[in-house]
This record gives C-alpha cells, sequence and structure tokens, in this order.
C-alpha cells in the first residue's frame, strides 16, 4: 500500500502531538505529600491536656485548624504549583497521643516532577476566593464549609485556635477562648529554602507548627481582654495573630 507525502506528514504530526501529551502527563503526575506536626512549646500538642501559657497560666486546646493555599515550588527550570485551598484541622487528629506524634498529611499531586531548590506556602484564602462566600464552591471544596465564612467581616475564617485558660490561677479553667483570623490583611506566604526532587512516588515533606508562638513574645498576647475574636474592632488583635501564626511554621528537611 503506498502513503502519499501528505498522508506522511499526517502521520508525523500525529505521532508528534501523542509524543508531546505523554511527556506532558508524564512530567505533571508528581506529587508530594506534605506532613503537618503540630506541637506546643515543641512538645506534641494533644486536645485536652494540660499545657503551660507563655505567662504561666494553665491552659489546654480543643480546637486548631487553618487553611493553606498555594503551595509551588521553585526551581532552576522553574515552578510547580499545587492548585486549591485546603484545609488542615488538627481537632480530631490531635486527640490522642499517637495522633498528635503523627500529624496530618496532605497529598499534592499533578506536580511537574523534577528538582526543585525551595517551597512556598500562603495561610489562608486568597483575596480572590476570599472575596466569594461558601455558595460559590461546590460540595467537594473546603471553601463551601458554611461554618468557615465570616459574614460580618465578609471573610473566611483563615484560622482557629481554641481551648480554655485559668485566668485567676484557682486551678479550673473557667474561661473559654476562640482566636479566630480572617480578612486579606491576615493572608501570610512563607518562604524557605528546601531542595526536593519531586517524581511519581510521593515525596515527603514535613512542617512543624509550634502554637506556643501563636501568643507572641513578652508581651503576650492578652488572652485576659481578647478570649474572643468576634468583632471589626479587633482587627489589631486579628493582624498581631496572624503575624504570629506565621512564626509558628517550620519546614523540616
Amino acid at each position: 500500500m503506498k502513503i502519499g507525502i501528505k498522508n506522511i506528514a499526517i502521520l508525523y504530526l500525529l505521532s508528534f502531538l501523542l509524543l508531546s501529551s505523554c511527556v506532558d502527563k508524564e512530567q505533571n503526575d508528581g506529587k508530594v505529600d506534605v506532613k503537618f506536626v503540630l506541637k506546643y512549646n515543641n512538645q506534641p500538642l494533644e486536645m485536652l491536656k494540660d499545657y503551660e501559657y507563655p505567662d504561666g497560666k494553665s491552659v489546654m486546646f480543643n480546637k486548631f485548624s487553618f487553611f493553606i493555599s498555594n503551595l509551588s515550588f521553585v526551581g532552576a527550570n522553574g515552578e510547580t504549583t499545587s492548585e486549591g485551598v485546603k484545609m488542615v484541622n488538627f481537632t480530631n487528629v490531635n486527640s490522642t497521643q499517637s495522633g498528635a506524634l503523627l500529624g496530618t498529611t496532605v497529598r499534592l499531586e499533578g506536580l511537574k516532577t523534577g528538582e526543585y531548590q525551595s517551597f512556598n506556602i500562603c495561610l489562608g484564602v486568597p483575596p480572590a476566593e476570599n472575596a466569594k462566600t461558601p455558595a460559590d464552591f461546590g460540595t467537594t471544596s473546603d471553601l463551601s464549609f458554611t461554618g468557615e465564612y465570616w459574614p460580618g467581616w465578609k471573610s473566611y475564617i483563615f484560622s482557629k485556635t481554641e481551648g480554655f485558660i485559668d485566668i485567676d490561677g484557682d486551678g479550673t479553667k473557667e474561661q473559654g477562648f476562640a482566636l479566630h483570623i480572617g480578612s486579606d490583611e491576615a493572608f501570610k506566604c512563607l518562604n524557605a529554602n528546601h531542595s526536593i526532587t519531586i517524581g511519581k512516588e510521593a515525596q515527603p515533606l514535613e512542617i512543624e507548627i509550634d502554637l506556643v508562638k501563636l501568643f507572641g513574645d513578652a508581651p503576650y498576647y492578652d488572652i485576659k481582654s481578647n478570649p474572643q475574636i468576634h468583632s471589626l474592632s479587633q482587627k489589631p488583635q486579628v493582624l498581631a495573630l496572624s503575624e504570629n501564626l506565621a512564626k509558628c511554621f517550620i519546614i523540616r528537611n
């Protein structure tokens, strides 16, 4: 059977497109398992367990969660980014000592394979998505959770830290606290030099969060005066906590 020059050209074009498609698919099937481990003063944080507030008061936690976004890896040959906004929630994970030691893992997929030298991560919801409401997202999105949205502020709640503290030192944790962070001004992005080879097999990356740093250096966050964040007038406290939260994160090699 004879094949004309035109047909040969078409076959070459089809072969090229098929090869390019295979290469693109192969290059963008990288995976990374980002493991988050929650600590308090360098010790695994277990929910409902007693810890010491920086000023000496007895404190315990029953919830800690936050949104992450814009996770990306940067190398000599460019950048690869994980799409979407994800919630990391330690509330149930850290309900036991074994869970606190294990931490929680977020898998990033669809990454371009290759060598990378730095890692970026943002805490909170980017302004474009933060301008929307849970009704704008499908049920599979973490941004569809109505309990994570602040209608009065027209913002998602970027992080929640909740628990109880013994304010008067009488041995009873009588004061509940709910430190919630939100608003575009509280959106923070972090960068760390971290070499990683991304391939088809998921590569591990561990991020440690030491929650004691949330309360800052002396003078520490005044939890007695502002145990709950629920008003627009508390924007200074929100921004101070967002700055401190960013300092809690440490990427482990």
